[in-house]
């Protein structure tokens, strides 16, 4: 038997005759990984918040100090109404109010307006009367029963004690509807003080000023346009997605935009989903 030697194909095997390529087989764990679904969809950038700002009270309007494109801070004014009308009228309520207190025998000037009814001057007033009426009524009626009095003159005690006992009730009454009349006095001064307050116009928010609709010098009526305000921090992005997409688009997702004109990307996340949908197809997105 002859054995020849010679140098094998290392990437060959002899089987049955025919040649049959290694093939190297690496083995690995399966796992679950998460994968970007991609959904265009084109949309509006727009302010978060818009407020059109009007005055709560008639007047000239004084001053504005804002212009298109200012930013403002909440609480900064935007506008101010001459307010010397208003200051006139709390001078006046407030000499309403010391009037009312005065006739319920309180101090001038103090905020409380509490009182007990019998404390009063008129009811204290009209007690002593009664007090007095009593005492004198009981007086004649033991003298009349001594037989020193005539019947005529328990008759006169009596009916100066009942005249007694009738304004004293009317005291009573009096001294409530002085209470109620202090109450209005009071509710008066707090509107007063309200409007002299609602002279300055100021931003409900942080934003820029997109609109200004008034001059000074002007008389504006109650409730005429003074300026609009929007906030554009954080930005809002309002897209319309196709019905049959609208299903897989929930809060919470990424949302990844351009702009025209710049070549910049921004990222978002959808803030909220629309449940209406509009007559042809598409549902409203709303992304910040």
């Amino acid at each position: 038997m002859l054995v020849g030697c010679g140098r094998r194909d290392a990437a060959k095997t002899k089987a049955g005759g025919a040649d049959v390529a290694t093939r190297v087989v690496r083995v690995v764990t399966a796992t679950e990984k998460e994968t970007e679904r991609t959904l265009f969809a084109n949309g509006i950038l727009a302010a978060r918040d818009q407020a059109a700002l009007s005055v709560k009270v008639a007047g000239r309007l004084e001053n504005i100090p804002v212009d298109v494109g200012s930013v403002v801070k909440r609480g900064e004014t935007i506008g101010q109404i001459q307010k010397r009308d208003y200051e006139l009228k709390v001078q006046q309520a407030k000499a309403a109010v010391s009037a009312a207190r005065a006739r319920l025998g309180l101090p001038l000037e103090g905020s409380d307006d509490k009182i007990e009814v019998k404390d009063s001057s008129v009811v204290k007033e009209a007690r002593a009367q009664l007090d007095e009426q009593a005492k004198n009524r009981a007086r004649i009626a033991k003298l009349h029963d001594q037989g020193i009095l005539s019947e005529s003159e328990l008759e006169t005690a009596e009916a100066a004690y009942q005249v007694a006992l009738n304004k004293y009730e009317d005291a009573l009454q009096e001294t409530n509807n002085r209470k109620a009349m202090l109450a209005q006095r009071r509710a008066e001064l707090n509107i007063a003080e309200q409007e002299l307050t609602d002279t300055v116009i100021r931003a409900p928010f942080d934003g820029v000023v997109q609109e200004r609709k008034a001059s000074p010098g002007e008389y504006l009526m109650e409730g005429a346009p003074l300026a609009t305000v929007v906030r554009i921090d954080p930005i809002r992005l309002r897209l319309e997605v196709p019905e049959r997409q609208a299903i897989a688009v929930r809060p919470g997702q990424r949302v990844r935009f351009t702009v025209d004109g710049d070549t910049n990307s921004y990222l978002g996340q959808v803030d909220r989903v629309s449940p209406k949908i509009s007559g042809g197809t598409p549902a409203a997105l709303r992304g910040t």
